[in-house]
C-alpha cells in the first residue's frame, strides 16, 4: 500500500514538473509596465516597458506594437492624433526599429530582420510622445487611454500604469476607474490608487489572457492641463481633413473650369425670328430634324428614318404576330444622304422581294445600319449646326480624375480603393436609375402594349435595386474610411460629368444634390451657437446675392448681375466686420462647432457673478448718457424686461438713455423687434 502510494505521489509530482515546464517555456508577456506623464501643454511622454519571454515561436526577431492614431468624432470626420517615437531599447541597449502605417495607426517593429532572438526573457521599452489625447467635459478634464492595447497574441501575467499630473490634485478631486477584458468588455479586475498629489496607479489582479487588455480613466479638474482654443480645434479639424479640404478646393476648381469653357463656348446664339413651318425642311429627313434637335444620336432617330421610308415607297412595315416585318418595294421619291445609307445598309435594292425581319438574328444587319446613320449624320450637320465640345469634356474627366487622386493622397489603401470604387459605380448607378427613369415615363405615357411596357420598368427598377443598395454600402465604406465630406465631393464630380455626358439626367440629379445638401447644411448649421447666428445669418444673405449673380450670368440679365454682386459684396464685408469685432475668423464661426456637441466659443475664464437690474443701474448712474444696442444674447437670455427695468432706474437718476440699432438689424429682423419690444415695455 506504501509502495502505491509512493508511486502515486512521483507521477504527480513529475506530472507537475511538466506543466510548470510547459508554462515556463510558452511565450508570454511576461509583465508590461507603462509609465504616462501628462504634460502641461495635453501632450503625454509615456515609457512602456514589456518583459517577455521568447522561444521562436512567434517572438523571433523581435516584437511589434500597435499605436492607434485615426479615430472619428461624433459627425464621422476624421481624428488624427500626433504620435513620434524616441527611442525603443531592448535590455537596455538600443535596438533597431522602423515603423509601418496601418489602416487606423502606426505599428512599431522592435528588432532586426537579420538577428533571431535565442530563446529567453528580454525587456523592451518603447519612448513615444502623443498628443490630443485628453478629453475635455464642461466639469472635468479626462484621459481615457487603453493601456495595453487588445491586440497581443500572448497571455499578460501582470499589467500596471503610473500616470503623472502635471500638477498637484486633492484626492478627493480625482475619479479613477477602468476595465478589463476583450474589446469593448466592462471588466474590473483591477486595482487603482492614488500614490501621491499627483501620481495615480493601476495594476491587473491577475493575468490577461490573449486579446485581452487593461483601460484606465483618470478624471481630474479643469485648468490643470491646456484646453485648446476654437480657433485651434479648427486648425486641428482642417488638417485632420485635410484630403477632404483639398478636394473641397479641387471641386471650385472644376466649377470655374466648367463655368469659364460655358462662358466661352457654351452660351448658344441670340434667338432670331422664330417662324412656324408647316412643311419639313428642305433636304432634311427626319432623322435629321431629330439628330440636330437633340443634339445628337438616340434611337428614336433610327426609328424615324425607317419610317420615313415606308412614307415614300421603299419600305412597307408589316406585323407577323409579335414580329415587324420590313418589305422591299418601288418607288421613285428622292431620298436623303442618311436614308440612303440606311437603305443600303439594309441590304435593299430598289426592285422589291426582298424582306427584313426585326429579330435577334438579324442584329448584325440592323447594327450596321445605325452605324452608317451614325456616322451620315454626324458628317452632315454635327459641326454645321452644333458642337459638342466633346475634347472640353476629356479635359474636365482628366481634371476630376486629377482632384480625386490628389485629395486622396497620403490616404490608407482602403480609402483609395473606396473612392476609385465608389466615383466608377456612382457613374454607373447614375446611368442605370436614368434608364429606370425612362422605362416609368415610357410606360406611363404609352397607349398600345402598356402592359408589356410597365412589366419592363417592373423588371429594371428590381433590376436596379441591389446596385442602389450597392452605392449605399460603397458610401458608408467611403464615410469609414475617409469622411462625410468626401461622399459630397464624389457625388459633386460625378453629377458634373454625368451632367455633360446626359443633360437630362442632370436635372433629375439636381433634385437628388439638393437633397443631400439640405440635409447636410441643416447638421452643418446645427451646432453653431446662439452668439453666432448673425454672422452665419450674414453670411448666408451674401451667398443669396452670389446665387443672384450667377443667375443674372446664366439670363443675361443685368439687374440680378448687379444686384446680386452688391448684395453678396456687401453681406460679405459686413460678416467679414462682425468676425473682427469679436476677434475671430469666419471659419472658425462656421465649422469651430462643428462636432464639437454645439459650443460655440472658448469656454469662460474667472468667476461669474450674477448681477441684478437694480445693481447695474447703481454701477452707470454716475454716466451723463447711457446707449443700449441690443443684441442676440438679449433675446436668447430673455431680458427685455429686466433691461427696461435698467433705463427707467437711471432715468429716474437723471441719466439719459439712449436705443441704438445693432449693425445687423437690418439683416435680422429680430433684432429690430427687441428694439420696439424696449420701447414698447417702457412707453407701457
Amino acid at each position: 500500500m506504501r509502495i502505491s502510494h509512493l508511486i502515486l505521489f512521483i507521477l504527480i509530482g513529475f506530472l507537475c514538473n511538466v506543466t510548470f515546464a510547459q508554462t515556463n517555456y510558452t511565450e508570454r508577456l511576461i509583465s508590461f509596465d507603462s509609465d504616462i506623464i501628462i504634460n502641461e501643454d495635453a501632450s503625454m511622454e509615456v515609457i512602456e516597458e514589456i518583459q517577455v519571454f521568447a522561444n521562436g515561436n512567434k517572438i523571433k526577431r523581435g516584437i511589434y506594437r500597435d499605436f492607434p492614431t485615426d479615430y472619428k468624432d461624433d459627425y464621422g470626420n476624421n481624428i488624427r492624433i500626433k504620435f513620434d517615437v524616441i527611442e525603443v531599447l531592448r535590455d537596455g541597449i538600443r535596438e533597431s526599429y522602423h515603423t509601418e502605417r496601418l489602416s487606423n495607426g502606426i505599428r512599431v517593429y522592435a528588432g532586426r530582420s537579420d538577428y533571431f532572438l535565442p530563446p529567453g526573457e528580454y525587456t523592451y521599452s518603447i519612448k513615444y510622445r502623443t498628443n490630443r489625447q485628453i478629453g475635455y467635459f464642461d466639469k472635468f478634464d479626462e484621459l481615457y487611454w487603453n493601456v495595453t492595447g487588445n491586440g497581443w497574441d500572448f497571455k499578460i501575467e501582470k499589467v500596471s500604469a503610473t500616470v503623472s499630473l502635471p500638477s498637484m490634485v486633492s484626492r478627493d478631486d480625482l475619479n479613477l476607474f477602468g476595465y478589463t477584458g476583450y474589446s469593448g468588455s466592462r471588466g474590473t479586475n483591477y486595482t487603482a490608487r492614488v500614490l501621491n498629489s499627483q501620481t495615480v496607479q493601476f495594476n491587473s489582479n491577475s493575468a490577461l489572457n490573449p486579446r485581452e487588455g487593461l483601460t484606465i480613466v483618470i478624471q481630474f479638474p479643469k485648468g490643470i492641463v491646456y484646453e485648446p482654443s476654437q480657433s485651434e480645434k479648427v486648425n486641428y479639424f482642417i488638417q485632420d481633413n485635410r484630403q477632404s479640404f483639398i478636394g473641397i478646393i479641387g471641386i471650385l476648381i472644376l466649377i470655374l473650369f466648367y463655368s469659364a469653357i460655358w462662358w466661352r463656348v457654351g452660351k448658344d446664339p441670340a434667338k432670331g425670328l422664330i417662324i412656324p413651318l408647316f412643311d419639313p425642311p428642305d433636304n432634311m429627313s427626319p432623322a435629321a430634324v431629330r439628330f440636330i434637335t437633340e443634339m445628337g444620336y438616340d434611337n428614336k432617330t433610327f426609328t424615324s428614318t425607317i419610317v420615313s421610308l415606308a412614307v415614300k415607297g421603299y419600305l412597307k412595315i408589316e406585323e407577323d404576330d409579335k414580329d415587324y416585318l420590313l418589305k422591299n418595294s418601288i418607288s421613285n421619291q428622292k431620298l436623303t444622304s442618311d436614308e440612303q445609307v440606311v437603305y443600303d445598309k439594309l441590304g435593299f435594292v430598289n426592285n422589291g422581294g426582298t424582306t427584313l425581319k426585326l429579330e435577334q438574328k438579324n442584329h448584325a444587319i440592323l447594327q450596321r445600319a445605325i452605324k452608317g446613320l451614325k456616322k451620315s449624320l454626324k458628317n452632315s450637320f454635327e459641326k454645321r449646326y452644333f458642337l459638342t465640345n466633346r475634347k472640353y469634356f476629356v479635359v474636365g474627366l482628366i481634371l476630376s480624375v486629377v482632384i480625386l487622386l490628389i485629395s486622396n493622397l497620403g490616404g490608407s489603401a482602403e480609402q483609395i480603393f473606396s473612392i476609385v470604387w465608389v466615383s466608377f459605380w456612382s457613374v454607373g448607378v447614375a446611368a442605370l436609375l436614368f434608364a429606370v427613369f425612362r422605362a416609368w415615363k415610357g410606360a406611363l405615357n404609352k397607349g398600345r402594349g402598356k402592359v408589356t411596357a410597365l412589366g419592363g420598368a417592373i423588371f429594371i427598377t428590381l433590376f436596379s435595386v441591389p446596385f442602389v443598395i450597392g452605392e449605399f454600402v460603397g458610401f458608408y465604406f467611403l464615410a469609414e474610411t475617409g469622411s462625410p465630406l468626401m461622399i459630397v465631393i464624389v457625388g459633386l464630380v460625378v453629377f458634373m460629368l454625368v451632367g455633360n455626358i446626359n443633360p437630362e439626367l442632370q436635372t433629375i440629379l439636381v433634385y437628388v444634390l439638393l437633397a443631400i445638401t439640405l440635409l447636410y447644411g441643416v447638421l452643418f448649421v446645427m451646432p453653431i451657437g446662439g452668439a453666432d447666428m448673425p454672422v452665419v445669418i450674414s453670411l448666408l444673405n451674401s451667398f443669396t446675392g452670389i446665387a443672384a449673380a450667377m443667375a443674372g450670368f446664366i439670363y443675361q440679365n443685368q439687374a440680378m448681375i448687379l444686384g446680386g454682386i452688391f448684395v453678396g459684396s456687401a453681406g460679405t464685408i459686413l460678416t467679414v466686420l462682425m468676425c473682427q469685432a469679436m476677434n475671430r475668423s469666419l471659419l472658425n464661426v462656421i465649422i469651430g462647432a462643428f462636432g464639437g456637441g454645439g459650443a460655440a466659443a472658448d469656454t469662460a475664464a474667472g468667476t461669474m457673478k450674477e448681477i441684478s437690474s437694480s445693481d447695474t443701474a447703481v454701477l452707470l448712474s454716475y454716466s451723463q448718457k447711457v446707449v443700449i444696442v441690443p443684441g442676440y444674447g438679449l433675446a436668447v437670455a430673455q431680458a427685455q424686461h429686466a433691461c427696461n427695468e435698467m433705463a427707467l432706474l437711471l432715468e429716474e437718476k437723471g441719466v439719459e438713455v439712449k436705443y441704438a440699432i445693432h449693425p445687423v438689424a437690418g439683416r435680422m429682423p429680430g433684432h429690430m423687434n427687441m428694439v420696439w419690444n424696449c420701447i414698447s415695455t417702457y412707453v407701457g
